[in-house]
């Protein structure tokens, strides 16, 4: 009897070893599948998130670097507009919508080749004083400014009066009115307050864009008969399309004019006329 129950017990102790090794070898591979499991899903995450960074990268890396060199030749510019205009006061600052450094050196590059340059600003700003202020270091010329905000023009003549140079600009309040074109109405300047002259520069920056799809394209149409004979237009904001449609319809109306890419920020346009 009792080699039987031990015969038993021993059955049973057999059998619940063989339980223990079973759960613990069930359990190892389901640990491994677990650590397998988690492993992939780290690979993928991994995989995932360095393949999003070379996208950004991808996408971000040529603008950082074209802000970069944007940053480095406006930073030059100004060391050049500061030796053309050597101010002896505070000057507005050239930021935000206002025209960059580099585009006010090429404008000055370009009217210096005239003995008294008549420069004619479609679009007032900081630009306005700075471009006054070399005019007055250079003893001659003037230049006119439209602006259709008043209380932006006033805030320009304040900028030019701190500049002392009122004696070479005229800041005008030019209000937007209808004009003809070819039996079509167009949305500009008012010119009624404007003495029209011969113009040497013709910098057209305005109005604002949301005047018109292409809302700069009648400064051509209405101003070419006074640009002088060797005139310039500069035209900025050329990056975008209305600006590009507005040098093309400028090119397109005048076989013989001619037009240069500059390479400023939010970029720029210089059409010369037919030699």
């Amino acid at each position: 009897m009792k080699r039987s129950r031990l015969r038993t017990f021993r059955a049973r102790a057999t059998l619940a070893w063989v339980a223990v090794a079973v759960a613990a070898v069930l359990l190892g591979v389901f640990t491994q599948a677990v650590l397998v499991a988690v492993l992939l899903g780290t690979a993928v995450c991994v995989f995932t998130a360095v393949l999003l960074y070379r996208r950004m990268l991808a996408r971000l890396l040529p603008a950082v670097v074209k802000g970069r060199g944007f940053s480095e030749r406006r930073t030059e510019a100004l060391f050049t507009l500061h030796a053309l205009c050597r101010p002896e006061t505070a000057m507005p600052m050239m930021q935000s919508w206002a025209l960059s450094s580099d585009f006010l050196v090429e404008v000055i590059l370009r009217a210096q080749e005239f003995a008294a340059p008549t420069i004619f600003e479609c679009g007032s700003g900081a630009s306005t004083a700075w471009l006054g202020l070399w005019l007055k270091r250079r003893g001659s010329g003037r230049i006119v400014s439209l602006e259709n905000d008043a209380g932006f023009a006033e805030q320009v003549r304040r900028s030019v009066a701190q500049a002392d140079v009122g004696e070479f600009v005229q800041v005008v309040h030019a209000p937007l009115a209808e004009h003809t074109i070819e039996g079509r109405q167009w949305r500009w300047y008012s010119l009624d307050d404007v003495e029209l002259s011969s113009i040497d520069v013709l910098i057209v920056d305005g109005p604002p864009y949301w005047v018109h799809e292409i809302a700069r394209y009648p400064a051509v149409p209405l101003l070419e008969s006074y640009l002088s004979k060797e005139g310039v237009i500069f035209l900025h904001d050329t990056d975008r399309p209305a600006e590009q449609r507005v040098l093309e319809l400028w090119l397109a109306e005048h076989p013989g004019w001619s037009a240069a890419r500059i390479p400023v920020e939010r970029g720029a346009a210089v059409v010369t006329q037919a030699p």
